[in-house]
């Protein structure tokens, strides 16, 4: 589900996206949503292409009512993309009574959720167990889904039906945040129902997160090389698991140096710019325990500054306005990485 929009590239869709288009669709949203709450279907099309006209790519999704009497209406991406554009829309949302807004499909009660795919096969969630079992080396849990309507070998007909009934146990952000390898199989029943498989992630987390807590953050320095040229990197060597939920969203600011050496690297007042620049980001967006600083790398002309961030609302123009004041232009990359799989990545195996 992770995929990246960086740089130039992210900025341009982020600002592509028309606030005045989005107001007007909220506008409009709220003028019918007294007709949508009773009958959904009457204006399907017009979301259609409103939606469509917001950023390309993105889809709606209305369901309800909940436990609460509420409908949900869920803005989100196909692939899913970019899913900061979402929220970026949905956080513009009118407080409406008797609606709930979300970029995530949300959890609801499985019991007789049937899946229909296009080629008419149907899947009953009430016959959905699973197994669970935590990864050893990071404070996720991978799962095992069970269904006697998958085949003998699973058809990605199978997983795209098993994916959308762990939306529904669980809500489509627990999945992300909270699962990591995910095997479809038929088969011998798993231990737990479906139905009871969101208080046992709840629980089966905890545990594992608090098992993994660690104390105060400790950094190392490592030298090292990609594509042929030296790289240096400063890192957090512990952030602590308990905070993993807290901030999922990925900013990476890329800081262009201006005269590197030969070897790509940073010397002299160089070095000491780019040290002025990046303390001042780390101040600015970690305070209020805003976001994380997890680490800073130079190569190949290039300095990296990353964070975790809590939110991704506003966040390209909160890290621009930062290097603004230095007259930098950064390349700035903005991704929902909720298992911190860019921090991971840069961990010294072992």
């Amino acid at each position: 589900m992770d995929t990246v929009c960086t740089g130039e590239a992210a900025e341009r869709l982020l600002f592509n996206m028309n606030t005045t288009e989005i107001a007007r669709f909220w506008k409009w949203f709220h003028q019918r949503a007294s007709s949508l709450s009773s009958d959904p279907g009457k204006y399907g099309d017009e979301i259609s292409e409103m939606i469509e006209r917001l950023h390309t790519g993105l889809a709606w999704e209305m369901g309800g009512p909940n436990a609460d009497g509420k409908l949900d209406f869920v803005v989100r991406c196909q692939n899913p993309k970019a899913r900061s554009f979402c929220e970026e829309i949905v956080s513009r949302a009118p407080d409406l009574p008797g609606w709930i807004f979300s970029a995530w499909r949300p959890a609801h009660n499985t019991a007789g959720f049937q899946i229909r795919i296009a080629d008419g096969r149907t899947y009953t969630a009430d016959l959905f167990t699973a197994d669970i079992a935590e990864v050893s080396h990071w404070p996720l849990l991978d799962l095992v889904l069970v269904s006697p309507e998958f085949r003998k070998d699973p058809t990605p007909q199978d997983r795209h039906a098993g994916y959308l009934v762990l939306d529904a146990a669980l809500g489509e952000k627990m999945v992300e945040d909270a699962l990591d390898d995910i095997q479809i199989r038929s088969g011998p029943p798993g231990k737990f129902r479906v139905s009871e498989l969101r208080e046992v992630v709840y629980r089966e987390l905890a545990l594992a997160r608090t098992r993994s807590t660690s104390g105060t953050d400790r950094w190392i320095s490592v030298e090292g090389e990609r594509s042929g040229k030296p790289m240096l990197i400063s890192l957090a060597e512990t952030l602590g698991a308990d905070r993993l939920a807290n901030y999922p969203w990925l900013l990476v600011l890329s800081l262009p140096m201006w005269n590197p050496g030969e070897n790509g690297l940073p010397t002299g007042e160089e070095l000491d710019r780019l040290q002025v620049i990046g303390d001042r980001l780390i101040q600015e967006l970690t305070d209020n325990a805003a976001g994380l600083f997890w680490g800073a790398w130079s190569h190949d002309g290039w300095r990296k500054c990353a964070f975790y961030m809590r939110t991704s609302i506003d966040l390209v123009d909160r890290a621009r306005s930062i290097t603004d004041q230095f007259g930098e232009r950064p390349e700035i990359e903005v991704k929902y990485d909720s298992r911190w799989r860019a921090y991971r990545g840069f961990l010294p195996e072992g």
